[in-house]
C-alpha cells in the first residue's frame, strides 16, 4: 500500500468515526470464512458497517480524538470495527446474538459519546424506536400532569356545590 492509498484509508477511517453514533472493536480472530461472512451479512441487515482495519491506521485516524489514549490500549492483535450511525444499541446486539451460536469472536471495547467502555452493556440498552417512544412518553406525561392540577380545583368546586344540594334537599 503506497502513501496515497494509507492516507485515503485513514481519512475513510476518520469519517467512519465522526459520523458514528457509536463502535465495537472485535477480535475475530478463529473464525472461519462462514462464520464472517454470516456475521457481515447480519450486520448489513442491521444497517451497521463492519471493516477489519488495521491497528495502526485507527491510531493515526483518531489521533487527534479525545479518546485517543483509552482506544490504543485495545489496538492490539486483529481488529474488525462494527460502526452503527444511527441506533446505539444496534451493534451490540448483533454481536450478542452471534456470540450465541460462535465463541470466537470478542468484544474489545465500544466508543460512544467520546469515551472508551465495555460495549457488552449496550446490548440492553433499548434501541432508537424505544428510546423515542420512551421520551414522547415523558414529553406528554407532564403536560398531562399541568392539566390534571388545573382541572383538580374545578372538580373540587363542583363536588362542593354538588354536596351543598343534597344537603338542600334533604332539608
Amino acid at each position: 500500500m503506497d502513501r496515497a492509498q494509507k492516507t485515503e484509508e485513514i481519512d475513510q477511517l476518520r469519517d467512519r468515526f465522526d459520523r458514528m453514533v457509536n463502535a465495537v472493536l472485535t477480535d475475530y480472530r478463529g473464525l472461519d470464512v462462514e462464520a464472517m461472512t454470516e456475521l457481515r451479512r447480519q450486520f448489513r441487515e442491521a444497517e451497521i458497517e463492519y471493516k477489519v482495519v488495521k491497528n495502526t491506521m485507527v491510531k493515526r485516524a483518531v489521533a487527534d480524538q479525545p479518546y485517543a489514549a483509552d482506544l490504543d490500549e485495545h489496538l492490539k492483535q486483529m481488529t474488525a470495527i462494527a460502526w452503527s450511525y444511527e441506533d446505539p444499541s444496534a451493534s451490540a446486539k448483533v454481536i450478542r446474538d452471534f456470540a450465541k451460536s460462535n465463541d470466537k469472536l470478542k468484544i474489545k471495547c465500544g466508543v460512544m459519546d467520546g469515551q472508551v467502555s465495555s460495549a457488552e452493556d449496550w446490548a440492553d440498552m433499548p434501541n432508537l424506536p424505544q428510546l423515542l417512544s420512551m421520551l414522547a412518553g415523558q414529553m406528554v406525561s407532564g403536560p398531562q400532569a399541568i392539566v390534571s392540577q388545573m382541572v383538580k380545583p374545578a372538580q373540587q368546586l363542583v363536588s362542593l356545590i354538588d354536596a351543598w344540594k343534597e344537603k338542600l334537599e334533604k332539608e
